[in-house]
């Protein structure tokens, strides 16, 4: 097969001349879009030349794929710089730059001579014999019709412009997110319940400490700041993340999407955009929502009156979404003795990252290997190049990008930054390169990262998204790990959520940062105890954000703000402040469109990859090295349903999703 590790042979990387782009200036950015839309112009034109009985496979379609792949290394490298440098004149040139290559990028897309290419290959050459060159083909004669060239040459210019206008909105939405940054002002008095390490953590001003909507800063104090007038103020302050000018930016990318559907003969950009995905339509997707929602409600009912009647033994004032972290605090410690502060001084980020590393190294046969020296975007980032064990060859590298900082990218992601392909010319195959941007408390002086379990279980799912687009040694750069389905991407991710929750691999990250010893064994089983503990309101809130997202993308006169405020009424019995902008902050609103559904879909995937492991064990290198084989290293080079049977050995079920999101009443 293509993607057997063993077969191939790696090119190996200059990094201080190939990673000199994570030091590129204002000045350096901007010279790049034109030698590059230049080149791509060059060996597009020579494809369209050619003579239609002379065009095969390699010289038409293929020759297609290869023409992208310079630009498209330096739109990931880009994106990078543009949501993480330490420079705010890098980042603007950065998004300037990545707006003339999308744009010029469309422009080539919508050439009809490319396409008269195309068809006349169809005509005139052979079906191509290798499956990944099917898979190729199939794709790349999908995206045409996707994109209309079934349609009149008037409609096409249309939606051409359409499109046009569409990636400029989600780059402004996406960077109003980043560069809005929100902060309170607090007393000593005000942080009781907080601890020590905290809020020797927080900056101060005028004697008063300063509690900023970055994460490291807002879920500690949302979880144990016994002030509910503070935790009430952060939380509006939270929600109105983006500002008012990104629900605008917001109205104006639904707008030019509803008219690039209706364009290509679609109701909706949600009937549009799921299309191609696994789920296929929104009513599929609304099922699945419906039936997530159905199973959760007794167990959601039960949590929430539990939550309620806590509150009333503090404070007669109405439960809010301010009160929901820090009552679930409280009772997960009163019902499962565990106490997440407590918890977060075994979870230094100095022993839980080469920990989480060793773990995988032994399970999929990859070793990680810290690199000082190579060149990186900012000092705290840490880089790593990454082995196959057995060959000894470098076949990636990792960067993660662990703490915040002013105008970086706010949640926690991975970024593509080089895509696995086979180098022709050399006959090589190229190493993949990923960047994680996660937003982790910063040690200061004095102190040490410390990770809660949540920060944990965010760094694994991160990681899962590093090893399929590390581990996927793909023929073309266009059936890398991310390009697989939109709602099973996020299945390496979530499978390895499961690892957290394990006894054995909880003793094996866990360390005090002061005496150096692990979680005890009484209090990791007291922790795995606590799994589904509140779990009903965190997929009731997921589900309500996908139907947000289905929502806002069926129906562009709905608005954001109204729909989100009764969907949270209607799922969780919470009423938010009037003036609460959720959708304004909501970035996947952007980025996945109506699919903010994928994660539950992606899920059903890996809660049945995870039954394998919980079979034979999270450390059992069989099945982790079948998990290598069948799901990360083909990518997108065949079919998800086809990767996913091949590792379970049947078609797969929703059983253990079913089973994991079922909170036993009795």
């Amino acid at each position: 097969m293509w993607y057997t590790v063993s077969m191939k042979k790696f090119r190996v990387l200059q990094t201080k001349k190939e990673f000199a782009w994570t030091k590129w200036t204002e000045k350096d950015i901007a010279c790049l879009a034109a030698p590059l839309i230049a080149e791509k112009k060059k060996k597009v034109e020579a494809i369209q030349a050619i003579a239609a009985e002379k065009r095969t496979f390699e010289n038409t379609v293929q020759a297609l794929e290869r023409a992208d792949e310079a630009l498209a290394d330096t739109f990931s490298q880009l994106s990078v710089l543009m949501n993480s440098s330490p420079s705010a004149s890098v980042r603007a040139e950065a998004a300037t730059t990545l707006t003339v290559l999308t744009d010029a990028n469309t422009d080539f897309t919508f050439d009809e001579k490319t396409y008269t290419a195309i068809q006349e290959y169809v005509r005139y050459g052979t079906v191509p014999q290798e499956e990944e060159d099917k898979k190729l083909l199939e794709d790349t004669l999908r995206a045409y019709k996707r994109l209309g060239f079934e349609k009149s040459k008037k409609e096409r210019a249309k939606v051409q412009t359409l499109f046009k206008q569409m990636n400029k909105i989600s780059q402004d939405f996406d960077l109003a997110i980043n560069n809005w940054r929100g902060e309170i002002m607090v007393t000593k008095e005000e942080l009781e319940g907080t601890s020590e390490a905290y809020i020797a953590s927080l900056p101060q001003k005028d004697g008063k400490y300063i509690v900023s909507t970055d994460y490291p800063s807002q879920f500690p104090f949302l979880a144990s700041a016994k002030n509910e007038a503070k935790r009430r103020e952060l939380t509006e302050l939270v929600l109105q993340r983006g500002g008012k000018e990104n629900l605008r930016k917001l109205q104006k990318l639904r707008t030019v999407r509803h008219h690039i559907a209706t364009t290509l003969g679609y109701n909706t950009w949600a009937d549009y955009q799921l299309e191609p995905y696994l789920a296929e339509n929104p009513r599929t997707v609304r099922k699945a929502i419906d039936t997530v929602l159905k199973h959760t409600a007794a167990s959601y009912k039960k949590e929430f009156t539990e939550l309620t009647k806590r509150k009333k033994q503090d404070a007669k004032a109405p439960f809010g979404l301010h009160d929901v972290s820090y009552y679930q605090n409280i009772l997960q410690k009163e019902k499962y003795s565990v106490d997440t502060q407590v918890l977060r001084e075994y979870f230094p980020l100095t022993h839980v990252l080469p920990s989480m590393l060793s773990v995988f190294s032994s399970l999929l046969g990859v070793t990680f290997t810290l690199e000082k020296k190579v060149p990186k975007v900012h000092p705290d980032v840490f880089a790593y190049s990454v082995q196959d064990t057995k060959s000894k060859q470098t076949i990636g590298y990792l960067f993660l990008d662990a703490y915040p900082r002013d105008g970086k990218f706010s949640h926690a992601a991975a970024f593509q930054t080089r895509d696995s392909h086979y180098n022709d010319a050399l006959q090589l195959q190229e190493p993949t390169v990923i960047t994680l941007m996660c937003n982790f408390a910063k040690p200061t002086k004095g102190t040490v990262s410390l990770l809660s379990h949540y920060d944990v279980e965010t760094l694994f799912h991160e990681f899962g998204h590093a090893l399929h687009h590390m581990l996927s040694h793909v023929k073309y750069k266009s059936h890398s790990g991310f390009s697989v389905s939109r709602d099973f991407v996020e299945t390496p991710s979530q499978l390895l959520e499961h690892w957290v929750w394990d006894s054995k691999i909880l003793s094996r990250i866990t360390q005090h940062y002061k005496s150096k010893k692990p979680l005890s064994k009484k209090d990791i089983a007291n922790l795995v105890a606590s799994a589904k503990y509140m779990q009903s309101f965190s997929w009731r809130k997921q589900m309500l954000q996908a139907i947000l997202s289905l929502e806002l993308y069926s129906n562009t006169t709905s608005d954001p703000q109204t729909l989100h405020r009764e969907l949270m009424r209607k799922y969780t019995s919470i009423d938010l402040p009037t003036n609460a902008m959720f959708a304004a902050g909501f970035g996947h609103l952007s980025d996945y469109g109506a699919g903010y559904y994928v994660y539950m879909y992606a899920k059903m995937y890996a809660d049945d990859f995870a039954s394998l492991f919980k079979k034979h064990g999270f450390q059992n290198k069989k099945i982790g090295m079948k998990y290598r084989k069948e799901i990360l290293e083909p990518g997108a080079s065949r079919k998800e349903k086809v990767s996913a049977e091949a590792f379970l050995g049947r078609p797969m079920s929703p059983k253990a999703f079913i089973d994991e999101i079922t909170v036993d009443e009795g």
